[in-house]
């Protein structure tokens, strides 16, 4: 989870931490912050916290995602330009080599400090099938 610290005039250190759903509460105002890089989310806070002697973060993560395994171009991919779904990403590595087992495809995702593994058969959504397995990424999945 990405912190926000912000130094005030008087020494005072205040932190505030990004939600999972990408919001950051700063004392009451709640701000979207979801898919905003790094220039923009501390300009943001210097808007917010104009006489700040200092504004850091603190476990900034890139929006990004990667695509790895059995597939033509292993990636590592900006979210910037909208949503991205399970499909999509492999769409973006070319697509499987014929060793892959479309019926087993890992996403691998890090959720308020625990690790998640979903098992996914791309398989019989390329059939049309089962696209509720086309789950939409969030950064940092793999």
């Amino acid at each position: 989870m990405d912190r926000l610290h912000v130094t005030l005039p008087g020494g005072d250190i205040k932190v505030f931490q990004v939600s999972q759903e990408g919001v950051i509460d700063l004392e009451g105002e709640k701000t979207p912050v979801k898919g905003m890089n790094r220039d923009d989310f501390l300009a943001l806070a210097k808007k917010r916290y104009p006489g700040a002697k200092k504004i850091y973060l603190e476990e900034f993560r890139p929006n990004r995602i990667s695509v790895l395994g059995e597939v033509f171009h292993q990636l590592n991919s900006e979210l910037a330009d909208g949503p991205m779904r399970v499909m999509d990403a492999i769409a973006a590595a070319n697509g499987f080599t014929p060793l892959a087992n479309q019926r087993r495809v890992k996403l691998v995702r890090q959720n308020a400090g625990r690790v998640e593994v979903y098992e996914l058969d791309l398989r019989q959504m390329m059939k049309g099938e089962g696209m509720k397995q086309n789950l939409l990424l969030r950064p940092g999945d793999v």
